[in-house]
């Protein structure tokens, strides 16, 4: 259980310490590009996907057509 005095020692050592509070904002700021990241991969997944949709429809009408050659 966290007490008062534990939450006055931890805002009176660690939020006063500049180097912790660095430490905190670098740690916010690689969340945030971790977050950023994780959105692009997934729209790179998206439009991989979507293209190896287009590819198999492609391949189904040219089948279907008799385009194909073996």
């Amino acid at each position: 259980m966290i007490t008062n005095f534990d939450y006055m020692n931890f805002e009176s050592t660690i939020l006063k310490d500049p180097d912790r509070l660095l430490q905190i904002e670098n740690h916010k700021l690689a969340a945030k590009l971790h977050e950023e990241a994780a959105r692009y991969h997934k729209d790179a997944v998206c439009i991989f996907e979507n293209q190896i949709k287009v590819e198999y429809l492609e391949y189904a009408m040219a089948n279907r057509k008799g385009d194909l050659t073996s």
